[in-house]
Order: structure tokens, then C-alpha cells, then sequence
């Protein structure tokens, strides 16, 4: 099933030249996950239920979750990606109106991922992805 998805995602990034609300949602959510060091398989697993509280549709969550991880597959090894795909965020975020309804930092704030300490206390594991939704929040919005 998942070959299924995944090729669906293929064919419509090959041949969809305009940038949509899933796009940009993917390209989000990739940030947030090309921001940390070494990603944990704990925020595959929130990405996945984030992708489910945002779509109803079973074939837009696979969607959105093979194109956020295409994203991140395209952009592990380059040093700037997290910098190239915030500048075309913003770039879209200001052309088309529509995308301002799509950022919601109660679901990017679910991606940051924090370690217990002790039984009821919690530390933040990488800042990198408290700069991401500051600088989402400063410079883009």
C-alpha cells in the first residue's frame, strides 16, 4: 500500500508546477524534522498523527506524508536546506493569501520533542526547532 502512495506523491509533484496547501504544509513539517541532528523515530510518528488530525481523507494523509518525507530526503545533506525551503515558505506565504489559515503552531509545537528529566519534568532535546517556529513567527508571518 504504501508503493501506492508513494507513487501517487511522484506523479503529482512530477507533473504539479503550482505550489498548494499540502506543499507547504510538507515543506513545514520538513523543517521542523531537518532541523534536528539525528531525527527520532518518535517524530515520524507525530508527523504521522498530525497528518491525520489535518486531513480526513486517507490518501491526503499518505500524501502529505510521503511529500514531507520526500522533502526531507531531497534536502538531508544540504547545509541550507532548512534556510531554502523557509525562504520559499515565506515567498508563497505572501503570494497566496489562503496559506496564512495553514500555520498553526499548536500542531508545530507537537513536533518539538522533549526528553523526561525526572517523572513530571521535561527538557526541550534541540532548540533548533524552537528557531524554526520563532522565526516562522518574526520573519514570516
Amino acid at each position: 500500500m504504501n508503493f501506492f502512495y508513494k507513487f501517487i506523491t511522484n506523479l503529482r509533484n512530477a507533473f504539479s508546477t503550482t505550489n498548494n496547501s499540502l506543499n507547504f504544509r510538507a515543506k513545514l513539517f520538513a523543517c521542523m524534522i531537518l532541523v534536528l541532528k539525528e531525527p527520532k523515530n518518535e517524530i515520524y510518528l507525530i508527523l504521522k498523527q498530525l497528518c491525520k488530525e489535518i486531513y480526513s481523507k486517507k490518501i491526503r494523509q499518505e500524501m502529505l506524508y510521503y511529500t514531507t518525507l520526500q522533502y526531507i530526503n531531497m534536502n538531508k545533506n544540504d547545509p541550507l536546506a532548512v534556510d531554502k525551503l523557509l525562504k520559499d515558505l515565506s515567498k508563497n506565504y505572501l503570494k497566496i493569501p489562503k496559506y496564512r489559515a495553514k500555520l498553526n503552531f499548536v500542531r508545530l509545537e507537537k513536533m518539538v520533542l522533549k526528553k523526561n528529566i525526572k517523572e513530571n519534568e521535561s527538557e526541550i532535546e534541540d532548540y533548533g526547532q524552537i528557531r524554526v517556529i520563532e522565526f516562522i513567527k518574526k520573519e514570516i508571518i
